[in-house]
């Protein structure tokens, strides 16, 4: 009813509402890169809408849940040990929507949201340092332990990172590094 609504009455009184109805439906479908595409169209055509910061809030969200693997849940396999290109995506996403809406009632949630992603790129980050250890690519694993330390520095991967720099030093020659 929502799709004959925006298709049949595209200026209508409640096309705005009905949009964003037709988002929020959408979102708890599960259709996430159709709520993408709704919410990116309606940011272009409503940017003065008073309920714009939940277009650009339910985008964040849909960017992070489009990806991640449903039995990830159940299981204890870690979602940072596959492509975490879907998280960046919806890092930036989220980042900007708390630089446009910074006091909005979603702000909180996306903080979160924020800190959570950062924390599974640290570990992605790690697991290649880990796996760049385990084959002896000392120089490697010292520059993935590097970028978690200077990109992700409030992350609980920070001890694990300054011990795989000192060991890949030690094993590089360098000790005076390494200290």
């Amino acid at each position: 009813a929502l799709e004959s609504l925006d298709t049949y009455y595209p200026t209508g009184e409640y096309t705005e509402q009905a949009q964003l109805d037709l988002l929020y439906s959408r979102f708890k479908q599960g259709d996430y890169p159709g709520v993408i595409t709704l919410a990116d169209r309606f940011i272009r055509l409503y940017p003065s809408n008073p309920q714009l910061d939940y277009a650009y809030y339910i985008r964040g969200v849909a960017n992070m849940e489009q990806h991640y693997d449903g039995l990830l849940r159940y299981t204890n396999l870690n979602q940072s040990h596959r492509d975490v290109g879907y998280l960046r995506l919806a890092y930036n996403s989220l980042r900007d929507f708390l630089q446009r809406f910074p006091s909005s009632r979603y702000s909180v949630d996306a903080a979160q949201r924020m800190q959570y992603i950062n924390q599974e790129l640290a570990e992605s980050e790690m697991n290649i340092a880990r796996f760049n250890l385990k084959r002896q690519a000392w120089l490697a694993a010292v520059q993935r332990a590097r970028w978690v330390l200077e990109y992700y520095p409030q992350t609980p991967q920070i001890p694990e990172a300054l011990a795989t720099i000192v060991y890949g030093y030690q094993k590089l020659g360098d000790q005076q590094t390494a200290n």
